[in-house]
């Protein structure tokens, strides 16, 4: 993932990939494959807990990639608390 000093929390499209952005760092990203599937990279934390996925669809992966990092990054508040933060 990449720093970048101008992203925000929550998603993000650019450069044809979404970036689930917190306190200005890429927590996830989410490709869009030729096949119609998607590709995830997740990455919150700790260098070691990085993780790459496929699902049936950008959607798919964008909430998983919610639901993952919100628990990892929120650990005091409910999943559903944490994603609503990237909101």
């Amino acid at each position: 993932m990449i720093e970048d000093s101008a992203m925000h929390d929550g998603w993000d499209y650019r450069a044809g990939r979404w970036d689930l952005g917190w306190v200005n760092r890429s927590v996830a990203v989410v490709v869009l494959q030729p096949d119609g599937s998607a590709k995830m990279t997740l990455c919150a934390l700790k260098i070691w807990q990085v993780i790459h996925m496929r699902a049936a669809s950008v959607d798919q992966d964008k909430r998983y990639a919610e639901r993952w990092c919100a628990a990892r990054l929120f650990p005091e508040v409910s999943t559903r608390e944490g994603v609503e933060r990237f909101r």
